[in-house]
């Protein structure tokens, strides 16, 4: 999810100032690696807090997974 957010900011913003997004991929997996070192991603209790969202909001087990 990180890199996904990361991609769209950085596709955004070259957009706006007529660049090539690819010249900036680098920094994406840079970023990711630097966040997961940090333990600030946590993809098992982001995956379990997502599927208690959904089980709060009535969705059944089987759609949430």
């Amino acid at each position: 999810m990180l890199r996904r957010v990361l991609a769209r900011r950085i596709e955004r913003r070259c957009r706006s100032r007529d660049e090539d997004a690819s010249a900036h991929a680098g920094l994406i997996e840079e970023t990711v690696a630097r966040a997961q070192k940090a333990g600030l991603v946590d993809d098992a209790r982001f995956a379990a807090a997502r599927l208690r969202g959904l089980r709060r909001r009535g969705t059944s087990t089987r759609q949430a997974q």
